[in-house]
């Protein structure tokens, strides 16, 4: 027997988006511990294109895309390469944004 969890009996999304909020703001926000609350046009947008992402290390890159106007169909059509395009640009690595990631999930986890 399988179960698709996330999205059949429980919605993530909420969470994904907190995370990966928290994470682009630490990473492309000079290290902001304390990220603001992002523009309502980027969680709308991140709940739409939320299908290209492949792992989740690739969704603070979702929302540096939609921060920088890449326009949503480049992102449809092209992620495969905006994703190495936006990390190289700025000297990252997938780890170094995962671990980020990650740390920022395992933190929310303790607060609730």
């Amino acid at each position: 027997m399988a179960l698709d969890f996330d999205g059949v009996i429980c919605d993530g999304l909420i969470e994904y988006f907190a995370v990966a909020w928290q994470t682009y703001c630490q990473v492309w926000q000079s290290g902001n511990q304390n990220p603001t609350n992002p523009p309502a046009v980027i969680l709308e947008k991140f709940y739409n294109l939320r299908v290209v992402i492949e792992t989740g290390w690739e969704m603070p890159i979702l929302i540096k895309a939609l921060v920088e106007k890449i326009k949503d169909d480049d992102i449809y059509q092209n992620w495969k390469d905006i994703v190495p395009y936006l990390i190289e640009k700025d000297r990252l690595s997938p780890d170094e944004i995962g671990m980020k990631l990650d740390m920022a999930r395992d933190e929310r986890i303790k607060k609730t």
